[in-house]
């Protein structure tokens, strides 16, 4: 019994050593061949998928349209002629 737990618990440890969980970085192979990456050493990647690039993409015009919006508004379009006028009459 106590020889099936650890070689229960040695086959864990290589599972796991396998298989990355989600929290660390994904390697992708670097060469040619089957599988995964056919036997060449591998690099560790630190990017983002394709889904989070559109993601982030999608966010960063959804901001822009909301900062368009601010700036274009009446109040702040004053606050900021505002701060122009009174630099050049500061320096002129």
């Amino acid at each position: 019994m106590k020889h099936e737990l650890a070689r229960l618990e040695v086959a864990l440890r290589r599972l796991r050593a396998r298989r990355p969980d989600r929290t660390r970085r994904r390697h992708v192979g670097m060469g040619g061949g089957a599988g995964r990456g056919g036997g060449a050493r591998r690099r560790w990647e630190a990017g983002m998928t394709t889904a989070e690039y559109a993601v982030g993409i999608m966010a960063a015009c959804t901001f822009a349209l909301v900062l368009l919006g601010v700036v274009r508004s009446d109040a702040v379009r004053g606050a900021l002629a505002g701060i122009v006028q009174s630099a050049l009459r500061l320096a002129g």
